[in-house]
């Protein structure tokens, strides 16, 4: 809440600057549910009127990113789409976004979205940087080859360069819901 009250525009972009900073080393150290708390408290900060979001779009924007990042690792797949979605507004040209995007998807079953949001990346994840082309068309390949079975969970993490982060906190909420997603999906596949 104090961190809420900071409304001195001379604090406000450092402290927006380290709350994504300090929910970045939370999340890879593993303090998933510490790292979004410590996310929702940059939204007061920015503020709600068009002026204040236009103004800390960066830092709304990497807010949104790490929300995604944040909830895939907590295997809460609705909302990194939701928090990808809402960034990707802000931007398209969102380098390292689609691929969490696409991971949930296909983390809950859907493999033509999955397939939908790398082919999305494509044509706009910063589409002026050639060297990166290779690794996105790698990455969509590696969907589309997931999309028939011939490629691995695994093989998606390694291509998108994600590594998977195991939860100190909230474990327990991050395993059933991943574990019930991959059961949903091999049922429907077995189907």
């Amino acid at each position: 809440d104090e961190i809420a009250r900071v409304r001195h525009d001379e604090l406000r972009e450092p402290l927006l600057d380290m709350i994504c900073t300090a929910s970045r080393c939370l999340m890879q150290l593993g303090y998933l549910d510490t790292a979004r708390k410590t996310l929702a408290q940059s939204f007061p900060v920015v503020g709600e009127s068009p002026g204040e979001l236009q103004r800390f779009r960066k830092y709304v924007r990497s807010t949104l990113h790490l929300t995604a990042e944040v909830f895939y690792h907590l295997g809460d797949f609705d909302v990194c789409i939701s928090a990808a979605d809402q960034a990707l507004d802000c931007n398209r040209h969102y380098k390292g976004l689609y691929r969490f995007q696409a991971l949930a998807y296909f983390r809950k079953g859907e493999k033509d979205l999955a397939v939908e949001a790398m082919g999305t990346a494509l044509l706009y994840e910063t589409p002026w940087e050639k060297p990166a082309l290779p690794g996105l068309r790698a990455l969509y390949n590696g969907f589309c080859r997931a999309r028939h079975g011939t490629a691995s969970l695994d093989e998606l993490h390694k291509l998108a360069g994600v590594t998977p982060i195991v939860a100190i906190e909230g474990e327990v909420k991050a395993q059933s819901n991943a574990t019930q997603s991959e059961n949903e999906q091999e049922t429907s596949a077995s189907s």
